[in-house]
């Protein structure tokens, strides 16, 4: 299939499953991009009931047919593309962080998304917009991950329409690292109780609001750096974490600033210590 809302998604995503030396493996490749394609089809289906209040009321019913096609994805890529013997280990480990990832993501959603009674329709909309947008951001990284382990010059913007929302949702991105720079600063400099819980709140803020915003490959390392900062037992052990959790933020903002989405225009973000 792979023929979402771009057109030239098919040609560009059909001339990397060519250049894929291995006929097993291109056609795994091909089985994964094709289920993709259909999530991100299933998801211009359900952008469209949140336009019509009539079709809203039954959106719960697109969610749960998202959430048994990713599902399916997800056993797909266990059963039969992580257990190919075709398959590298580098193409293993990122087949396993795009099942991490949505599991997560389509999780997340459910809770979300789940409609409570009496909810009044514009709260109902906002949650089902922000749950659209979650699910897109993931299965478009989704895509581009997999591509650029057979082609490194493929880019979101040759794929995907939406290059101002990606450019947004970086520029927003890079602004939320910086917050959590200066509260990791802070911490270090004050080392007193206000600033700790600040920075717990802070990374507590970035996990339910931007953390969609990241490469589902950092994922795992920043869920780990973060939770061994709220986990320290003692003073030495929570400067340590803080310390090198701070190395990684800047290296993370270094990542986003390289985004394709960055290239034509300067960024302009304060420079961190």
């Amino acid at each position: 299939m792979m023929n979402n809302k771009t057109p030239d998604i098919h040609i560009r995503l059909s001339s990397v499953v060519e250049s894929i030396e291995s006929y097993p493996l291109r056609g795994l490749v091909t089985n994964v991009f094709d289920k993709l394609s259909d999530l991100l089809e299933y998801l211009d289906f359900f952008e469209g009931c949140l336009r019509s209040e009539e079709l809203l009321l039954k959106s719960h019913l697109m969610l749960r047919l998202l959430n048994e096609k990713s599902t399916a994805l997800v056993t797909y890529i266990e059963s039969s593309v992580e257990s190919s013997e075709h398959v590298t280990d580098a193409l293993r480990t990122l087949m396993d962080s795009t099942n991490f990832a949505i599991r997560h993501e389509v999780g997340r959603v459910a809770v979300a998304a789940a409609p409570g009674p009496n909810q009044p329709l514009d709260i109902r909309l906002a949650e089902l917009t922000r749950a659209h947008g979650i699910l897109r951001n993931c299965f478009q990284q989704s895509v581009i991950s997999l591509a650029l382990v057979f082609d490194s010059t493929i880019t979101s913007i040759e794929l995907f329409d939406d290059f101002r929302l990606k450019r947004e949702q970086s520029t927003i991105l890079l602004e939320a690292l910086t917050i959590l720079i200066d509260q990791t600063n802070e911490t270090t400099n004050s080392r007193d109780l206000d600033s700790y819980f600040a920075l717990v709140e802070g990374l507590k803020m970035f996990r339910q609001g931007y953390m969609n915003y990241l490469n589902y490959s950092d994922w795992a390392e920043f869920e780990s750096l973060a939770e061994n900062i709220t986990t320290a037992r003692t003073e030495f052990e929570l400067s340590s974490n803080i310390h090198r959790f701070s190395c990684y933020l800047n290296t993370l903002i270094g990542h986003v600033r390289m985004r394709a989405v960055f290239h034509d225009q300067q960024v302009s973000i304060m420079e961190v210590a």
